[in-house]
């Protein structure tokens, strides 16, 4: 995920807590929290893609950290969280890095 740049989405799979069936209904509340501080809720509603599998279009402001964990939480589902770690938006370096790394015959 790149920092602080819109127009990213994270998805999660919501599984049944009594069956472990996809769960396709509801309304899922999606939490972040940035670099440690307190958690928020995403500004944008969690849309359902199919088959269990629901993703969220993040904000700028919910992409600018280092380290974000994202909850998805879900009547009836299994509370997933995942880790992101986010690389500079300006990728203007990032071929003087790989460039610059050494090979070993």
């Amino acid at each position: 995920m790149r920092k602080n740049t819109t127009g990213q989405y994270v998805a999660f799979q919501a599984i049944s807590k009594t069956d472990g069936s996809d769960v396709i209904t509801g309304t899922p509340v999606v939490y972040y929290t940035i670099d440690g501080g307190t958690q928020a809720q995403t500004t944008a509603t969690a849309v359902h893609e199919g088959n269990g599998q629901w993703s969220v279009a993040l904000s700028q402001a919910e992409t600018n950290g280092d380290h974000i964990v994202f909850s998805f939480v879900l009547t009836g589902a299994v509370t997933q969280t995942v880790n992101v770690y986010t690389i500079d938006a300006d990728l203007t370096n990032l071929d003087v890095a790989v460039s610059s790394r050494s090979t070993v015959a």
